[in-house]
């Protein structure tokens, strides 16, 4: 299972996608989640999934312990 989470917005003007799937190729079990339309904070952004990938990602931890 993943341990570390790794969630990346499309239209960030500051870190380029690039530099995300180069971060996520470098990190042993690590996921991925590009966001459309969006920027920097996808937590603003698209606060709903990013609510949810996170819970799920803490709840998948958790019972590996």
């Amino acid at each position: 299972m993943p341990r570390s989470l790794l969630l990346w917005g499309n239209n960030d003007a500051g870190v380029t996608v690039e530099r995300g799937l180069l971060l996520f190729q470098s990190i042993p079990n690590a996921e991925f989640h590009l966001f459309d339309r969006c920027g920097h904070w996808v937590m603003w952004d698209h606060a709903e999934r990013f609510n949810t990938l996170v819970a799920d990602f803490l709840r998948a931890a958790a019972r590996e312990g």
